[in-house]
């Protein structure tokens, strides 16, 4: 799995079979996986508010 972040989504991590990722509160991503890669997340959130927001793309591109 990659996950895209920061200004116009240029950041990534990926992440492989028994890795941990963190995102922090608030922080706009996007998770991706290949078409033919099955994926399975366990997911934790902590604290009040809504679950998911959704967005129209990645952060807007500073240097714009």
């Amino acid at each position: 799995m990659t996950i895209e972040y920061g200004p116009a989504g240029r950041q990534q991590a990926t992440a492989a079979a028994g890795d941990f990722i963190f995102n922090p509160a608030r922080m706009v991503h996007r998770e991706i996986t290949g078409p033919d890669e099955p994926a399975e997340f366990f997911v934790v959130r902590v604290g009040p508010g809504p679950q998911n927001v959704n967005v129209d793309g990645p952060d807007g591109d500073p240097d714009r």
